[in-house]
């Protein structure tokens, strides 16, 4: 493997010094991104637990810092060759390129680090009388991901290449029009039939009339964009590999040391790319995207030492060390031009503003030596980053790149930055038209299976680094699947609803949100307004202004509103009995969607052609193309210009009458009875509805949408969906929940199963046989010991299943090792076990017997000795996983261990908790048959209840 991936580097690499120039061949960089793409794979797929191979590459080391797995087992089989390469990769080996002085800096934190460069060096010593080839592939590996960063750097450093499109229109436009991945891994060849098919006509009958100047300006830009493709492709490809590494426990205490001393994330931050005009285009907002993916996991609350979590408060306690750190040297060197810097609080000097505002003030020699002096930057990164011709070459345009340079550093190591927590707490659990049509976030289906587009989203991989990390990125991957059956539930209810333009006219004069136009010659008025021409049963038209009616202040500590509330009138008039009973059914806490579509905004175009691997644009000689619901440009065909959800908290009839009250239960009356009034009155129903507070916040800034809280007006349409699609809210607040108490959701868990449950620990160790959980039982009081008497009740039918069921054990039952016959129901006994020794001596089977109760069935299943197993651990303290194809038994024996369980610790409570109403319904079934639990000791949670089949 080393040798394959040597070749292939060694094919595009060339010197590792070559000028921008060579960065600019798409056919070397197209080869160098799926190298990258290969990395990426590897990483993902790769269980670290399953190597013995340090990933510091430093086969020298002993001791307990010698692997970062620490935990893996003595008699697990040698390392696999790909981990072996993937080790050398994210070594400690890549320091060598790291600035001298901020090596030196980091060796000096930890003990650890130093002993793993020196073994290292070593074993770089001794690889110099190996053969050539070996240390070609050796050293390739370990400096992949330096010739990588450098790689990057040559790319968005290079002026020649973004300034191309800059003045042609074509990128600035700052249209949101070309919204179709574009990372690189389509041919020019499909663009071209792309291009050509977007003259064709509709399927409906009528050509689409472009602009010329904007038809122009569109072909400008996709030049430029297809002359770009391969070094986004590059750049995207790399970010996204950046950013796994920097979520994998072993190769993050190495990665992110050498990125903050290249300041990798600040450079990218004022490249080109990341800056209009170019991140105006789809891959510039994708890669802005991994920007900001990669720079969350540079930040990231986790010691990279000691490989635990860090709250919010030892965050903040590092970063005031630091600016302390920083007042000191300002002290000491500057005390005239940075006196505020030095005499302020270490909690203001930590704000991005007051910090930028003060460093402004400095001179940029001053700025320049404060960051040599705190090892942020060293002399090549000044000369090589900004003067391209050496540091007698600086002209007034260069200084305030370097100005600019010097600050973002000193900011990015001394300022807030949001923690987990607060992500969460800002981010809308609703989606909103961004997050919907984003192909980056939410990736349409029809991408195709011979192309392999970045994304940008969090993978649940083998690993994690905390519980706030596994929380956060399964907050964030259940909004965008939810977003995805949203976006699909709302393009069919638009379309069905049929939009479109209407003038009305009105003496008054009075024309609401709509496009307003006045008669000079009379005193009436015209106004273009929206309407609905079609229905749908799953969405109505808003029939007046959405009304905001409670804005709560932010609670102590938080930024959002505590409670927003609004009004949103719906009339029923026009809807049949039975979609009028429907919508009166709307119950608290259901989730609705409110939609702005505005019909003078819709451009009447058809959806984009779609591209297939055969023929771009053609299905059987016929053009085909991207159905609505994965159409990106949907928004902007239908006019579409807001989405936001909110959830019902009440809703009431023309008279005010509350229909959610759970004790009016009103029903319709019968035929032939005397009729009451109890139904609701009129047609109209005013909801009462929660609006997202985190969504209103960024509207009230305008993050949201630049009409700010004025948009809420503009809202016309109202989609209820079914309420089994529509639970997200519930679980992403529950996850919300769990990551504000990070603490206590970190205690909760026990020592012994969080590294299993994070992927980096052995899930050997979890095993109630392992020497780990042997120790925790002996020292947590309240745990019962593996050798302790297990209540096994009525897992065994007779005494002739009991011995059966261990096989190869000495079994005593009463004190007699003499085998007794098969016993009928009348004499069926119950059993206490004690299990003593071990494989290796020889293990010892105690048994203890006690009368059956009369009148329980009990267990009628004869178990077999490897299901006796599984029940033996689920009576013992650990981690049991039971693993079996359909009609194994696997429900027999978990409601075997459950009726352990309760008669051997009765005063414990057992949770039980399966994928469906029906897995869990089953439990409870059979549960309840044996006849062992008490129906008042049972509870059933979940709308499930309704299905269960009882006696009572």
């Amino acid at each position: 493997f080393g040798l394959v991936v040597v070749n292939l580097l060694n094919r595009i690499n060339g010197d590792a010094t070559a000028d921008a120039a060579s960065w600019a061949a798409g056919a070397r960089l197209n080869d160098e991104a799926e190298i990258v793409h290969f990395f990426v794979s590897a990483f993902a797929s790769l269980d670290l637990r399953s190597t013995s191979i340090a990933i510091s590459g430093s086969s020298g080391s002993t001791g307990p810092d010698a692997t970062t797995s620490s935990i893996v087992a003595k008699n697990r089989r040698p390392a696999p060759i790909l981990a072996e390469a993937l080790s050398k990769v994210t070594s400690i080996g890549m320091w060598q390129s790291m600035p001298a002085r901020y090596r030196d800096l980091q060796l000096k934190k930890s003990a650890m680090l130093r002993r793993r460069w020196g073994a290292w060096k070593k074993s770089t010593e001794e690889m110099d009388d190996d053969s050539d080839d070996d240390k070609a592939g050796d050293d390739s590996l370990v400096s992949y991901l330096p010739h990588l960063v450098d790689t990057i750097f040559a790319i968005v450093e290079d002026q020649a290449i973004w300034r191309d499109g800059a003045g042609d229109g074509g990128v600035a436009d700052g249209t949101d029009e070309p919204m179709q991945i574009d990372d690189g891994a389509a041919d020019d060849d499909d663009d071209d039939d792309n291009d050509e098919s977007e003259d064709d006509t509709d399927d409906e009958g009528e050509p689409a009339q472009p602009d010329p100047q904007q038809a122009r300006s569109r072909r400008s830009g996709d030049d430029h964009s297809r002359r770009i493709r391969p070094q986004f492709a590059l750049l995207n490809r790399g970010l996204e590999l950046l950013a796994d590494l920097l979520l994998l426990p072993p190769a993050r205490r190495h990665v992110r040391p050498y990125l903050l001393s290249k300041n990798f994330a600040v450079r990218l931050s004022l490249s080109a790319p990341y800056l209009p005009p170019t991140s105006l285009t789809p891959a510039g907002r994708l890669f802005r995207q991994l920007h900001a993916m990669l720079a969350e996991a540079i930040n990231f609350g986790y010691d990279d030492a000691t490989g635990t979590s860090l709250t919010d408060e030892e965050v903040a306690s590092r970063l005031h060390e630091r600016a302390h750190i920083l007042q000191k040297l300002c002290h000491r060197h500057y005390a005239d031009s940075a006196s505020d810097i030095i005499y302020s609080g270490v909690a203001r000097v930590c704000d991005s503003a007051f910090l930028k505002k003060n460093l402004d003030l400095l001179e940029l020699s001053t700025l320049e030596d404060l960051c040599r002096r705190l090892r942020l930057v060293d002399d090549k990164d000044v000369v090589t980053l900004i003067d391209d011709g050496g540091a007698s070459s600086r002209s007034s345009d260069e200084r305030p790149r370097l100005r600019s340079y010097l600050t973002s550093v000193l900011l990015h190591h001394h300022t807030y930055t949001p923690t987990g927590s607060s992500i969460l707490t800002s981010l809308p659990l609703y989606p909103d038209e961004t997050l919907l049509w984003n192909p980056h976030l939410v990736p349409p289906g029809h991408i195709g299976r011979h192309s392999t587009p970045v994304l940008a989203l969090p993978k649940l991989n083998v690993s994690f680094l905390t519980n706030a990390d596994y929380l956060l990125r399964s907050f964030k991957l259940l909004r965008l699947e939810s977003a995805y059956g949203i976006r699909s539930d709302l393009v069919d209810v638009i379309k069905r609803m049929r939009p479109a333009m209407k003038r009305s006219y009105d003496d008054a004069g009075y024309a609401g949100d709509a496009v307003m136009e006045v008669d000079r010659g009379s005193s009436s008025s015209a106004w273009d307004k929206t309407t609905f021409q079609g229905w749908a049963r799953m969405g109505i038209e808003i029939a007046e202004p959405v009304r905001l009616r409670k804005v709560s202040q932010p609670h102590l500590g938080k930024r959002i509103p505590a409670e927003v509330i609004a009004e949103v009138t719906i009339d029923l008039k026009h809807c049949g009995e039975h979609i009028k009973k429907e919508w009166d059914e709307l119950g608290e806490f259901d989730n609705l969607f409110l939609v702005s579509i505005d019909a003078s905004r819709m451009s009447g175009e058809p959806a984009p052609i779609m591209e297939t691997h055969e023929r771009p644009g053609r299905w059987n000689g016929q053009a085909r193309r991207v159905p609505d619901e994965e159409d990106v440009t949907f928004p902007r065909r239908f006019g579409v210009t807001a989405v936001r959800g909110c959830m019902v908290l009440e809703v009431r009839d023309q008279k005010g009458t509350v229909l959610t009250d759970p004790a009016r239960a009103w029903q319709s009356p019968e035929d032939g009875e005397h009729k009451t009034d109890k139904g609701p009155k009129g047609t109209k129903r005013i909801l009462r509805v929660s609006l997202d507070a985190a969504q209103y916040a960024l509207d009230a800034t305008g993050k949201g949408s630049p009409a700010g809280t004025g948009v809420y007006e503009t809202l016309n349409l109202v989609v209820r969906r079914h309420g089994r699609e529509n639970n997200f809210k519930a679980v992403l607040e529950t996850i919300r929940s769990m990551l504000e108490g990070t603490g206590s959701v970190h205690r909760s868990i026990p020592q012994w199963l969080q590294p299993t449950l994070l992927g980096v620990g052995d899930p050997a160790s979890a095993s109630y046989e392992s020497r780990n959980m042997r120790e925790f039982a002996r020292k947590t009081a309240g745990v019962t010991s593996l050798d302790a008497a297990l209540d096994y009740g009525d897992t065994f039918l007779d005494e002739v299943h009991l011995r059966g069921s261990f096989p190869g054990c000495n079994v005593i039952v009463d004190g007699a090792e003499d085998e007794k016959k098969e016993c009928d129901a009348v004499d069926r006994r119950r059993y206490q076990i004690r299990v003593t020794g071990d494989s290796t001596s020889g293990r010892t089977v105690e048994a203890t017997s006690y009368p059956h109760p009369e009148g329980l069935p009990g267990n009628p299943v004869r178990f077999t000795p490897r299901q006796v197993e599984a029940i033996r651990s689920g009576l013992s303290p650990g981690l049991t996983l039971i693993v079996g194809p359909p009609g194994t038994g696997k429900t027999d024996v978990a409601v075997q261990i459950i009726a352990n369980l309760y008669r051997s610790f009765p005063t414990q409570r057992t949770v039980l908790i399966t994928h469906s109403n029906a897995a869990l319904n089953d439990l409870f079934e059979k549960v309840m048959a044996r006849g062992d639990v008490d129906e008042r000791y049972l509870l059933r949670l979940g709308s499930g209840e309704r299905d269960l089949k009882t006696v009572s």
